[in-house]
């Protein structure tokens, strides 16, 4: 019972310190050690379970693939290589609503800091030919920003999914897919229903070879690491040697170039969010250690409560509380993990957590991106969040029927 308590305390303490302005990492650190003290982990067997920990080939893969891939997609955008993708983008599509919900989606697959904003006044200068509302535009923004991380393989927190589960990503990807495609025509008649359709003129095909090509530092990734089974952070070293000399600008010697270049890989290592990350997989770790997680799944389910509602409101509250995908996953995806032993029903329970999470994640009032695209478009942000809440609850609900189909029919 004690170790339950920790488990109770430690997650309070997340939520709490999280709300507060605590970075992630120091938060999840509080957190594994407050399950130490309640679970009497003699402190000895604590640093040797922590070492183990952070030395295991999961986690030195996690962190070597976030860093690699925050430090890619700044470098992408630092080349000016993002910023072509998406005006090309822009002139191949024809429907001025198309590019209102692509181009955010397109920004959203890089992860690098202030990509929100970046995207914002694109979404802003293609919707200027539509009759739509500030606040759907800045809807808009951020739910298509978000909701291709449903099916994304190099989603730092699918890929934090696929460690916790042992399982490939693919998998994951392969079982949202039916709820990504429900929820682009659910988001689609939200924000444009009663918007009429508006066009830029003719869709110039002949832009496509330059929108591949602007494409083509992701694709090489994706070929590399999917097609051929290379390792992921070596596939996305190559990807990033590649976009190193794409676009070189005109007149200027190769070596300071580089050099730039080189400074902005650098500075887009998000070190934060690769130690949130590693630090989940720690926090697992003592979690199992305690025993806590299986004694409270038995205490849930002979009391009654069905493990399905908690799948979608225990981790769709953390994401909203916390602002934080991967610390929801941290939280939540452990229980399931020892509640439920079947391996392929295990696999559906997770994936529902994951949407639940992102859906919570999206719409919490921690959430950067909602509060920068709000105060980009001038719009109120609680007529932001509330739209954004009621397509996460929407996502969530999806996903919820989508389980129970997929569990009966397969």
């Amino acid at each position: 019972m004690l170790a339950i308590l920790g488990v109770i305390a430690a997650l309070a303490a997340i939520n709490i310190l999280s709300s507060r302005g605590v970075k992630l990492y120091l938060t999840i650190l509080a957190g594994i050690a407050i399950v130490a003290v309640f679970s009497k982990i003699p402190p000895a067997e604590t640093v040797s379970l922590f070492y183990r920990s952070m030395t295991a080939p999961v986690a030195v893969n996690l962190s070597l693939t976030v860093l690699s891939l925050t430090a890619f997609g700044n470098l992408l955008k630092e080349t000016g290589n993002l910023r072509i993708l998406v005006e090309k983008l822009a002139l191949v599509l024809k429907d001025r609503r198309q590019q209102v919900m692509l181009i955010p989606a397109m920004v959203g697959l890089l992860a690098f800091p202030g990509g929100a904003v970046f995207s914002a006044p694109m979404v802003e200068e293609a919707g200027a030919g539509l009759e739509i509302s500030r606040t759907d535009l800045a809807v808009s923004n951020v739910v298509f920003r978000h909701i291709l991380y449903l099916v994304f393989p190099f989603y730092s927190a699918m890929i934090l999914l696929g460690e916790l589960a042992g399982t490939n990503v693919m998998y994951f990807a392969r079982l949202n897919l039916p709820v990504i495609i429900l929820f682009f025509i659910a988001a689609w008649f939200f924000i444009f229903r009663s918007v009429a359709a508006s066009t830029s003129g003719a869709g110039d095909y002949r832009e496509i070879p330059a929108l591949l090509l602007g494409f083509s530092p992701l694709l090489l990734i994706i070929t590399l690491a999917i097609g051929f089974g290379m390792y992921f952070p070596a596939s996305i070293a190559i990807g990033m040697v590649y976009a190193l000399f794409l676009y070189l600008p005109p007149n200027r010697s190769l070596l300071p170039t580089l050099k730039e270049r080189g400074w902005a890989l650098w500075r887009g290592a998000n070190w934060s969010m690769m130690m949130s990350i590693v630090f989940i997989l720690v926090f697992k770790d003592f979690l199992e250690k305690s025993g806590a997680l299986a004694a409270l799944a038995e205490l849930l389910v002979t009391r009654g409560v069905p493990l399905v509602l908690l799948a979608v409101l225990l981790p769709y509250l953390s994401g909203l509380i916390t602002g934080s995908h991967a610390a929801s996953l941290g939280m939540s995806a452990p229980l399931f993990l020892a509640a439920v032993s079947e391996p392929r029903l295990q696999l559906h329970y997770l994936s529902l957590v994951f949407v639940a999470s992102l859906a919570g994640y999206v719409g919490s009032p921690l959430h950067l991106c909602t509060i920068l695209t709000a105060e980009h478009f001038g719009a109120p942000l609680q007529q932001v969040m509330k739209k954004i809440n009621l397509l996460g609850a929407g996502m969530a609900a999806m996903a919820a029927v989508y389980f129970f189909v997929s569990v009966r029919l397969f």
